[in-house]
């Protein structure tokens, strides 16, 4: 047996491993699986995705520990309640007294929570693309071969597995700006219009 030197070793081993990675890749494909290591990323969108299993929609609302953003309060000349996160005009001043004791009460605070949901923010587009991306290279998404993405930018034949992670990525993207938009909004309120005569 020939003996190999150690850079021919070295050559040797990486083949193998890059002919096992692409064997596993295959596998994956054909099973329509994603590997949980590929689908984990950010370790804090991951754990409010294995909280979102038991909290539902709120998972990510709530993550302050205060339920003020999930919360409906009923207001006259609505026949439902309004969440603050609809920020009807005068609904904020009709329920601010309603808040829990958490609720920011100066600029400051409501500073730290614009800073705070602008980064969830950040994150779960982040997310949102690196969970796209993932789903394109291992399953493909053209609009010529695989028709129109659904709602969420994903593909139909995509695995329920990815699927869910960028349906909770997607809402709680939206939640997030939600709240951001609701802070921005107590700063920086719009100032009325003046009649036109």
């Amino acid at each position: 047996m020939k003996k190999l030197s150690l850079s021919q070793q070295t050559d040797e081993l990486l083949q193998r491993f890059e002919r096992a990675a692409k064997a596993e890749k295959a596998k994956n494909i054909r099973e329509g699986h994603v590997p949980e290591r590929v689908l984990r990323s950010n370790p804090h969108v991951e754990a409010l995705y294995q909280r979102s299993k038991t909290l539902g929609r709120n998972a990510i609302l709530d993550q302050l520990g205060d339920t003020d953003y999930s919360s409906k309060f009923k207001v006259a000349k609505y026949n439902v309640p309004v969440s603050i996160l609809q920020f009807i005009p005068d609904v904020y001043r009709k329920v601010s007294h309603k808040l829990s004791a958490n609720w920011p009460q100066n600029r400051e605070e409501h500073l730290q929570r614009v800073e705070f949901w602008s980064g969830a923010v950040n994150r779960l587009t982040e997310e949102v693309n690196r969970l796209h991306n993932l789903g394109e290279k291992y399953f493909g998404g053209n609009l010529f071969t695989h028709g129109a993405p659904v709602s969420g930018g994903f593909y139909p034949h995509w695995p329920e597995e990815l699927k869910d992670r960028i349906r909770f990525a997607v809402t709680g993207k939206q939640d997030a700006q939600d709240a951001l938009n609701l802070h921005l909004r107590i700063l920086h309120p719009r100032k009325p219009q003046k009649a036109r005569k």
